[in-house]
């Protein structure tokens, strides 16, 4: 898979995952600025594993809306998941604003405008995984965040 498609791919999870936890969908804190002192002072060796907490964090949130039986944006087929995993970032230097975030998704989105839906819905197959799902992936969850609603799109 194309590199870039896979740094538009972790790009968009940081988004979504920051957004999610302003939006208090779900009760975590993985983008406070604290989240890594408690990570250090309880589990010292694993400070540098809060994204992949994260990750999985939201992966088993998102599997309880949608069925552990789909793809999302936190659960993608395993072959294009070891490709991402490849990929390293630094929760707390990615995102620190709700406009950084949103300017992401804005951008990721590219203009593609959807209606505006609650809960999960489907956007495509995964074997269709490139650009344009990417792009549909954003601008439902841009749709979400500007509406205040929540939305879980997925892929069969």
């Amino acid at each position: 898979m194309k590199e870039e498609l896979l740094h538009k791919i972790t790009e968009l999870r940081l988004a979504v995952g920051y957004m999610i936890e302003k939006q208090e969908w779900w009760n975590s804190t993985f983008f406070a600025p604290h989240a890594n002192d408690y990570l250090g002072y309880i589990f010292p060796k694993s400070t540098k594993e809060n994204a992949g907490f994260f990750l999985d964090s939201i992966k088993f949130s998102v599997d309880a809306e949608v069925g552990a039986n789909y793809y999302h944006l936190f659960r993608l087929p395993v072959e294009l998941e070891e490709q991402l995993h490849k990929i390293t970032f630094d929760i707390k230097e990615s995102i620190n604003s709700d406009e950084k975030a949103l300017h992401i998704l804005e951008q990721l989105s590219d203009g593609l405008t959807v209606e505006v839906n609650n809960g999960p819905i489907n956007i495509g197959n995964s074997d269709q995984l490139n650009s344009d799902i990417v792009q549909a992936f954003a601008s439902q969850y841009y749709s979400a965040f500007l509406n205040h609603h929540k939305v879980h799109p997925y892929l069969n």
